[in-house]
């Protein structure tokens, strides 16, 4: 099997609205892919649909190698192999951790064995409310693991979490999923969150998938302006293109359009030098601690960032060479 879900070319509608619309993408055996877009693009339809929690108007859903969504099948979620992790946990109150994650689990043997993933060994008596917020994650991912589902949906997983916690419970559960051979899809409105857990991450918008493709790529490669913005800082410089090249206040770049364009750029990819004669001059800087983000006005008026270190600590007035490194080229 070289695909533990595929998605193809589903459609989800609400009366006149539209919750998915001619959504595609697969997910390979033990991977973690993230569905990441804003507040009502439809990810988490997507992965209701996954789910079995709804059903679809058009296309097929394959869990497993076994289609369980299409025109005329609707495998229910119980049957479909399928762990879900809420993003309130949904853990039962009144029941101590070895019960929360016997609930799907065959024995007590596998219980000890997930308990040990999850590294809750010890607490095996505490009931939810005795326990932390990311303690209480990892007995939501036991629990969600312990029926050795195919894979496994998770809907905004760490929102719950504050900003330092987040951060750790997301690295451990990354672990925990490599560590089981765990093929995952999670859902999330955080950049950062998904370019740092998953192996491929699904840019969405207005119910449709835009693009797909490693982080890194995806960073650097943005398919559009909107998933640039969207995907992290990113600054856009009008230009004109021709003869191989278009130029602009921060330098020549070579692209194979013709026509007005925009030239993309990442902050941490622009570097400033100090120079009396320098073309642009420094409106402001926000320090941050360990780097500083320092915003020029080009010659032609328009502003860029520049995310630096520490040092040195540009005041507003001081005049600057900009260079830029790595830009994207869009027509307009």
């Amino acid at each position: 099997m070289s695909e533990a879900i595929r998605v193809t070319r589903v459609t989800k509608r609400y009366g006149n609205i539209v919750g998915v619309a001619d959504l595609s993408f697969a997910v390979a055996p033990g991977s973690l892919l993230t569905l990441l877009g804003p507040s009502g693009c439809g990810k988490t339809t997507a992965l209701r649909l996954i789910a079995g929690f709804e059903r679809l108007d058009g296309g097929s859903i394959v869990v497993g190698g076994a289609e369980v969504s299409g025109p005329e099948i609707h495998v229910p979620p119980e049957k479909r192999r399928v762990g879900m992790v809420f993003q309130d946990y949904a853990l039962f109150p009144h029941m101590n951790v070895v019960a929360n994650v016997g609930y799907g689990a065959q024995g007590r043997e596998r219980v000890e064995a997930l308990l040990d993933l999850v590294g809750l060994s010890g607490l095996e008596d505490r009931l939810p409310h005795e326990l932390s917020g990311g303690q209480q994650q990892r007995v939501a991912l036991a629990r969600a693991l312990a029926p050795q589902p195919a894979v496994i949906l998770a809907d905004e997983p760490f929102s719950n979490l504050d900003a330092s916690l987040r951060t750790r419970v997301r690295r451990e559960v990354k672990a925990i999923l490599q560590d089981s051979n765990t093929t995952a899809v999670f859902v999330t409105h955080d950049q950062e969150e998904a370019l740092s857990i998953s192996e491929r991450v699904a840019v969405m918008n207005d119910g449709r998938v835009l693009q797909v493709d490693n982080p890194s790529n995806l960073y650097r490669n943005p398919i559009n302006p909107w998933v640039a913005g969207f995907l992290g800082e990113a600054d856009f410089i009008k230009g004109r293109a021709a003869a191989g090249r278009v130029d602009t206040p921060l330098g020549i770049f070579a692209t194979d359009l013709s026509g007005p364009v925009q030239v993309m750029v990442r902050p941490e990819l622009v570097t400033l030098v100090p120079d009396p004669d320098g073309d642009a001059v420094v409106a402001g800087s926000e320090f941050y601690g360990h780097d500083q983000l320092v915003t020029v006005i080009l010659s032609g008026g328009a502003g860029v960032r520049a995310r630096l270190g520490t040092v040195p600590v540009f005041a507003p007035g001081t005049r600057v060479w900009v260079k830029a490194e790595g830009p994207v080229i869009y027509p307009v």
